[in-house]
């Protein structure tokens, strides 16, 4: 069922939803009322209690009203929530809401308004449970469709040979797969990933990519011992990552030519899905920008839609 928004305020200001870090099958855990760690005292709907266990009840309390015992203790487990328009349940939640083990990315406050958590996205290495609240984690899965949409954009507007670059980028065996089985790879990529589709065509690295994998296919570039070599000698980097920025670093000009026109040379539109013009740059690698490089990579792809 859709909440509109003023259900979902309503929900955020009444109900407090309590989620374990570990998962539903967590056994949970027993937390017993925790004092106000700026003041030292309980909240004020807990008691303490005489040797028999009964409660110490203040000259001004009502005893008909509820109060918690500061030796009773709650079962919290991931999906446990707490209904604020139940003053049995506000009380129960106010008792152990300065917990170490919940935490509240919102922080957390007193009743006189002063700090005892401030908001973090980091949670404690002793939490156990966390806040969940329904309008935070609304405008995430919102956000997160919107950039699945966004990345999906940029796949159902390429070209064939676009996709098969991406997708050759990405890892996938391109040789003897169709326009659509390629679509869909990446398409379930952005499902899982969209960042890192929408990278591919906004980022600057996706030549250099393409240069590192050609290479390694060609034996340009050799694995030997988790290293990737040039010329027996040259150790280039551990991941393609390390070799990019191998490719980027000025100093590195002349290796990078190299490899780049061994690169060149060794492609064939037939055998590999592109051609030596996607990756073989008019400047070396090292000196361009990233704005240069992305510039360069949108040309490309225009002019070879063009010459369709």
């Amino acid at each position: 069922m859709t909440m509109n928004n003023a259900e979902i305020l309503n929900e955020l200001n009444e109900n407090v939803h309590i989620r374990c870090f570990h998962g539903p099958a967590h056994a949970g855990a027993k937390i017993y009322p925790v004092r106000n760690p700026l003041t030292g005292e309980f909240p004020s709907c807990v008691r303490r209690v005489d040797s028999k266990g009964d409660i110490i009840y203040d000259k001004k309390d009502n005893q008909a009203d509820y109060f918690i015992r500061e030796t009773d203790g709650f079962e919290i487990k991931n999906g446990t929530d707490f209904d604020l328009t139940n003053p049995i349940q506000k009380a129960n939640w106010e008792a152990i809401r300065f917990s170490e083990l919940i935490f509240d990315p919102r922080g957390k406050l007193d009743e006189k308004g002063r700090v005892i958590q401030e908001p973090s996205d980091i949670a404690p290495a002793n939490s156990l449970f966390y806040v969940e609240r329904i309008v935070d984690e609304t405008k995430k899965r919102n956000q997160l469709e919107r950039t699945k949409v966004k990345a999906k954009t940029y796949i159902y507007g390429d070209s064939a040979s676009g996709l098969t670059v991406k997708a050759k980028i990405l890892g996938c065996f391109v040789k003897t797969s169709t326009r659509e089985e390629i679509e869909e790879f990446l398409i379930n990529v952005a499902n899982t990933d969209p960042e890192k589709i929408i990278n591919l065509y906004t980022g600057s690295d996706m030549k250099l990519s393409l240069i590192f994998i050609t290479a390694k296919e060609k034996n340009i570039l050799q694995n030997k011992g988790g290293l990737f070599i040039y010329n027996e000698t040259t150790v280039i980097g551990r991941t393609m990552e390390d070799c990019i920025r191998f490719f980027k670093d000025p100093k590195n000009k002349v290796i990078t030519d190299r490899i780049i026109k061994e690169v060149t040379e060794a492609l064939t539109m037939g055998e590999d899905g592109f051609t030596a013009e996607d990756i073989n740059p008019t400047t070396s690698a090292a000196e361009k920008t990233a704005p240069e490089v992305e510039a360069e990579t949108v040309s490309a792809t225009a002019t070879k839609t063009k010459n369709k």
